[in-house]
């Protein structure tokens, strides 16, 4: 029988143990990888690398091999360097954090570093395997996320200023015609002053009272105009300690006077004691606005013989209350779910906006309270929002 010797002499097999051929892989696949491989012996001293080391780093061989690790490590606080592990288990992973590697020209490399055991036959410690993983790229990439979502919240936060501006104009519109009312009322009064005065002059006797009451017909004409101005301005809000039934009865008089409510007879339940919100009095007013147009409307659509809307307030702990009640045609179930949705409206185009109940909502939230509703399809609805009491005016 020939021997094995010669069998591989004539066949030409080239047979290897094992150990070789695991050998004549590693250094292709080191090669082939992105992350950097970084072998140190228990002396501390790099004694291998691959090529994506020397591509991160800069160094060439020389500048490289037998080397102290800790010459890489721009962070000289970093545990990395530490290359001698108390008894480790086979396959540990003993280590893994973010640190700065230092590249032949100085710069700062931000790396991802994995340290694990490099064990013998024996599962005697030999070394430490480093495998470093580039941040730069990953880095710039969350940094441009950070800066696209910050663009889109600025953009978000604009859209919400002017959604909110967009809704303070349409309650304008609503308020100047009672505003315009009020002012055509106070005018006739100071016609008549000025006759009044126009005689007095002329018999050289002018009454206290006379100048009492121009003094306030001159301070009811600027406290309206005041309220267009502000109502108008954009800007951030200024809050103020506020009554709400004063702001209530002032707004019904108001919405009265434009006609939103004049066939509707409204019902106000306040309590005995004073309840106070620190809030910006403009933005009050364009929720309660708001709420009693929908409610009228809602009882217009309903035409009902006994149009009613009754608002009450009340304390319930740390909140005051406030509750706007309709008789109208009330909300169908299926839309009750949109209904703060911007630009969503259950009423014709030439009335409704789609933005009264979005904008309370986002109002009340703002001061830290909530908005809910209740309806029954054909009778009616109650939305109730709650703002927090003023501790300080307690």
């Amino acid at each position: 029988m020939a021997s094995f010797h010669a069998l591989r002499k004539k066949h030409h097999y080239d047979i290897e143990p094992a150990e070789s051929v695991e050998q004549a892989y590693a250094q292709p696949v080191l090669s082939a990888m992105l992350d950097a491989v970084i072998v140190v012996g228990l002396d501390g001293l790099i004694s291998m690398v691959n090529d994506a080391t020397y591509r991160l780093l800069g160094y060439n061989r020389a500048g490289i091999i037998g080397h102290p690790v800790a010459v890489i490590f721009a962070d000289q606080e970093s545990v990395m360097r530490t290359t001698r592990m108390q008894a480790p288990t086979p396959g540990l992973e003993l280590r893994k954090e973010e640190v700065a590697f230092l590249a032949k020209n100085g710069d700062h490399i931000p790396v991802s570093v994995t340290a694990s055991a490099m064990l013998d036959s024996d599962q005697h410690l030999s070394g430490i395997v480093l495998v470093a993983r580039d941040l730069r790229e990953t880095r710039r990439l969350l940094a441009e996320v950070r800066r696209a979502k910050e663009h889109v919240e600025a953009q978000l936060d604009e859209a919400r200023k002017q959604l909110l501006h967009a809704e303070r104009l349409a309650t304008l519109g609503t308020l100047a015609g009672g505003v315009g009312h009020e002012l055509k009322n106070i005018l006739t009064v100071l016609r008549f002053c000025s006759d009044e005065i126009g005689d007095l002059v002329a018999e050289g006797t002018v009454p206290e009272q006379l100048h009492k009451d121009l003094t306030t017909v001159d301070a009811h004409i600027m406290a309206h105009a005041k309220r267009l101005l502000n109502l108008a301005r954009p800007g951030p809000d200024y809050v103020e300690p506020i009554e709400l039934a004063n702001v209530v009865r002032q707004t019904l008089d108001m919405l009265c006077s434009a006609g939103k409510t004049k066939h509707v007879a409204i019902a106000v339940d306040v309590p005995k004691t004073s309840l106070v919100v620190r809030v910006n009095r403009t933005r009050i007013e364009q929720i309660l606005v708001n709420l009693v147009r929908n409610a009228a409307d809602a009882i217009e659509e309903a035409e009902r013989a006994e149009p009613r809307i009754a608002i009450t307030l009340c304390h319930a702990g740390e909140r005051a209350i406030c509750r706007v009640k309709d008789n109208g045609c009330g909300i169908p179930a299926a839309k009750l779910e949109r209904i703060f949705e911007s630009f969503y409206t259950t009423k014709p185009s030439e009335k409704g906006t789609g933005l009264g109940l979005s904008v309370v909502k986002q109002i009340v939230e703002s001061y830290g309270g909530a908005v809910t509703v209740e309806t029954t399809h054909g009778q009616g609805t109650t939305v109730t929002f709650d703002l927090p009491v003023d501790q300080l005016s307690r």
